[in-house]
């Protein structure tokens, strides 16, 4: 039976027991109102729990990220990057736990000028060359008309290997 049937019917069965204030109404039909209502309850409560499931996961609710008590030269010397793309997702993880949600190729050239690293002349082909490998995610929204990134999981184990000696 679908939901509209079942309220129609439960209604009824109220509508039957004020009217007839409730001398008349049998006990059979006011365990079934009981049951439907009891029903309506229990599925109320899960929708809510639900709800408040997906509340929860929205990124309002997302953990901060964690501040840098290090220095940028030395969260950058701790990877050791020498390749120019890995240099660019070092910059775009510091500015991410850092605090700032979309890196944009602007933000990439001034963290790695106060890294005092060289800053390669084409940060955009670089940062085309880490999306290919599929360790950056493009951000849905541009800042000062600029592409922004973020450090994907892929990128991120990519890191975690640059860090312990792996793949450099």
């Amino acid at each position: 039976m679908n939901r509209t049937k079942r309220f129609k019917k439960l209604f009824s069965l109220l509508l039957d027991i004020i009217d007839r204030g409730g001398n008349k109404m049998t006990e059979e039909k006011l365990d079934k109102a009981i049951d439907l209502l009891e029903n309506i309850s229990k599925r109320l409560d899960e929708q809510e729990k639900r709800l408040s499931n997906l509340e929860n996961k929205s990124p309002e609710n997302e953990p901060k990220p964690t501040l840098i008590k290090e220095s940028s030269r030395e969260f950058f010397l701790r990877y050791a990057p020498q390749k120019d793309t890995d240099k660019t997702l070092v910059v775009i993880h510091f500015l991410e736990l850092k605090g700032v949600r979309e890196i944009t190729t602007k933000e990439i050239a001034a963290t790695l000028s106060e890294m005092r690293e060289v800053v390669p002349k084409n940060i955009a082909d670089k940062i085309q060359l880490l999306d290919k490998r599929g360790f950056l995610i493009r951000a849905e929204q541009k800042k000062e008309g600029l592409n922004c990134w973020n450090v994907s999981q892929s990128g991120k184990n990519h890191l975690e290997d640059l860090k312990n000696g792996r793949n450099k």
